[in-house]
């Protein structure tokens, strides 16, 4: 009996190893801004190209175009995942609570997407707005010519800051790449 106990637990161990796999690079936070492809395992890659605004100046009663571009491979053909954060670095927030309380807007990409009458391909983009709900500076962000309701966020960075941009490919948001520009908030 302890020796079937055993091999199902090495057997167990082996199989998660086997599925947490992974290639070297990529990661979650840790990423250079603008990193490269992000490694991992198989023929999962992204990469950042480009990640731009018309207005980094996101005062109350202003409104900004965020754009992307990005190379990516996906052997499932599911596409890739887009999250945009304001923060006060250049960087992902951590997880799990805070990436929440920073993320301004997120969406699926991909050729799956697409043909579904949403998302966007290899290019995308989100318009943003900045309001204020109660006296307090809110960011309300949607995919241009969307009817779907605008993701709505109280922004909990004033000043000097950034958005930052995180593109994530694979089964698990696995392979990922980083990019920031600066920012100002009210």
């Amino acid at each position: 009996m302890k020796h079937r106990l055993l091999s199902g637990l090495t057997a167990l161990a082996l199989s998660l190893t086997a599925c947490g796999g992974g290639g070297g690079g990529g990661g979650d936070i840790g990423l250079p801004i603008g990193g490269g492809s992000g490694g991992g395992s198989g023929n999962w890659n992204i990469r950042i190209v480009d990640f731009r605004t018309n207005n980094a100046n996101l005062q109350v009663g202003s409104s900004a175009t965020l754009s992307w571009q990005v190379d990516y491979s996906d052997p499932t053909g599911t596409g890739y995942y887009v999250e945009i954060f304001a923060y006060n670095n250049p960087s992902v927030p951590p997880a799990p609570v805070e990436t929440g309380l920073y993320r301004i807007f997120q969406l699926n990409c991909g050729p799956t997407f697409v043909a579904l009458g949403g998302g966007c391909d290899k290019t995308g983009s989100a318009y943003c707005e900045v309001q204020t709900s109660m006296g307090v500076p809110t960011i309300l962000c949607r995919v241009p010519n969307s009817s779907a309701s605008p993701q709505s966020k109280t922004l909990l960075v004033s000043g000097g800051g950034y958005l930052v941009m995180r593109a994530c490919t694979g089964l698990f948001l696995d392979v990922c790449d980083v990019k920031a520009i600066n920012a100002n908030f009210p």
